[in-house]
């Protein structure tokens, strides 16, 4: 019964999600992935024959293998109501669990495993590895992985609710053990992460299960599903959190700096409205990323330009987000002032995008002439483009 419970509410589930995974993986975004996907490997293509024999290399792989751990996690699909409708199934909640542990399991390993071939071609560049070696690295890897999970699962359990001791095995041990495979000693480092293995399963064993903390813990995981898609959709179940952020005083600060009334509103309204401040930052972090890995010093400086063009066209909604709120037209205030004030913020939030932009292109022959043309084209389109399109909208 509890077994096919989970694989209904899986099913379900996934049909659930299957809306949002069509309206991310549209095709422009499919289109970039592409674009991006092929430049990064051009990247590590061109890469690899510069890379020697050095020490701190291995650093590399070993953080990376780390990182690689931490994909995937437990899928429990529990719901509020199962504390109270299946209480009197608890003694069987092992005909629950298994199906989530296969189903968890070959998700980790997919994600894990391809993150860690990604780093096979660099390892093969420093390392003589040998097909034997390879095959007990890869029985490392798996047994790694299987152990963060059979720890992770502590979680919900009513164990000792140690939350440090469980960090210290998935982060400290797994990063020890890392060490020890790419050190090439990939079998001593297979019997320890086995050993390690083998202890959470006997500590597991003699618990129970803790609907509270399952519950808890499958909220928080749908929940961070739910905000990666309200990245590029809206998703109902998405709801706003009251939370003191002190940080953003300092970001409100700058961007209102003696600008008055309405520098203090769009400052405030730039930083608290996620919408345009999310995307800005979203499109920043993602347009560096695909400048920095073309090649082609010509075409790298077109996409800078294009980039900080699409992002700066974002910014003007932000003038007319106050036409609404009935108030602001008793300000005595002229028609001037705001237009400054929202010139202002369009440029203190420009400024910090066009930095990040040129870091992007900083190993180009043509850095120069970008900084150039950023700063050429940043002026126009605060002075020029911005007051032609935004002013004469309403």
């Amino acid at each position: 019964m509890l077994n096919k419970l989970f694989w209904q509410r899986q099913q379900s589930r996934w049909v659930h999600y299957l809306h949002y995974w069509r309206l991310v993986f549209n095709d422009h975004f499919i289109i970039a992935l592409f674009f991006m996907a092929g430049a990064m490997a051009y990247s590590y293509d061109q890469l690899l024959p510069q890379v020697n024999s050095q020490p701190w290399w291995r650093l590399i792989l070993i953080g990376w293998v780390t990182l690689a751990m931490q994909v995937g996690r437990w899928a429990l699909f529990v719901e509020q109501p199962d504390p109270v409708v299946l209480l009197p199934l608890t003694s069987q909640i092992k005909q629950y669990l298994k199906p989530a542990s296969y189903y968890s399991a070959s998700l980790g390993l997919i994600m894990t495993l391809a993150l860690t071939v990604i780093a096979l071609p660099l390892a093969l560049t420093i390392m003589k590895i040998s097909t034997l070696t390879m095959i007990v690295m890869g029985l490392t890897v798996v047994t790694l992985k299987l152990n963060w999970l059979v720890w992770e699962k502590q979680r919900f359990l009513n164990f000792t609710k140690n939350t440090r001791l469980i960090n210290f095995v998935q982060w400290g041990m797994t990063l020890v053990i890392a060490a020890i495979m790419w050190m090439e000693w990939p079998l001593m480092a297979w019997i320890f992460s086995l050993m390690l293995l083998l202890t959470g399963q006997y500590l597991n064993s003699r618990t129970s299960f803790d609907w509270s903390a399952a519950i808890a813990y499958e909220q928080a995981r749908t929940e961070s599903i739910y905000r990666f898609f309200n990245l590029f959709t809206d998703v109902p179940q998405v709801q706003g959190r009251v939370k003191r952020r002190a940080w953003a005083d300092g970001i409100i600060k700058y961007l209102s700096h003696q600008d008055g009334q309405w520098g203090y509103l769009y400052a405030r309204g730039f930083v608290r409205g996620s919408d345009t401040s999310g995307l800005v930052v979203r499109l920043t972090l993602i347009l560096a990323i695909i400048t920095f890995f073309i090649p082609i010093n010509w075409l790298q400086t077109v996409v800078l330009a294009l980039s900080l063009y699409v992002i700066v066209s974002q910014l003007g909604p932000e003038y007319h987000q106050f036409d609404n709120k009935v108030f602001t037209y008793l300000y005595p205030l002229e028609v001037k002032q705001r237009q400054n004030a929202y010139l202002s913020l369009t440029r203190r939030v420009l400024w910090p995008v066009a930095i990040i932009l040129i870091l992007a292109t900083v190993m180009s022959s043509y850095l120069i002439l970008n900084v150039f043309i950023i700063i050429i084209e940043g002026e126009l389109l605060v002075h020029w483009y911005l007051p032609m399109r935004v002013f004469k909208e309403k």
